[in-house]
């Protein structure tokens, strides 16, 4: 990679780790990570799917057990949802997400520029051959 293009990349991550975004994310995993009764939550979840997993390993799993095993893991994922610990860190997340998104669009403008003369916004006059477009 040219040392250039390494040197702009190091300072956007740098940029990026600065934004109130990223640092309300990190905030966000600490508190999830800090929250006992989520962890709980998360272990009982976890054993659930790894029960249910063990069970489809075997020759002749019961098809009524697996099914309330599904069952609870589902009671158990929509639970942790439910929680505000965990609320917040999906929240922070996906904010992140977008954010890392504009971030490459931004490249993909860079990248590949739209004249103003391209029908619809996509370089090659249309979306059927367009690779990346984000106007489909």
């Amino acid at each position: 990679m040219n040392q250039a293009i390494q040197e702009a990349a190091r300072t956007l991550g740098q940029q990026i780790m600065q934004s109130e975004t990223y640092i309300n994310m990190q905030r966000q995993e600490e508190a999830a990570l800090a929250d006992e009764a989520l962890q709980s939550q998360y272990r009982e979840y976890s054993l659930a799917r790894q029960q249910l997993q063990e069970l489809s390993l075997q020759d002749e799993p019961d098809p009524g057990e697996m099914e309330a095993l599904r069952m609870e893991i589902e009671r158990l994922a929509h639970e942790l949802q439910q929680t505000d610990t965990m609320t917040a860190l999906t929240n922070a997340r996906n904010a992140f997400g977008a954010l890392m998104a504009r971030v490459n669009d931004e490249l993909q403008l860079v990248l590949n520029p739209v004249g103003e003369d391209d029908e619809d916004g996509c370089p090659s006059g249309g979306c059927e051959g367009c690779h990346g477009c984000s106007v489909r």
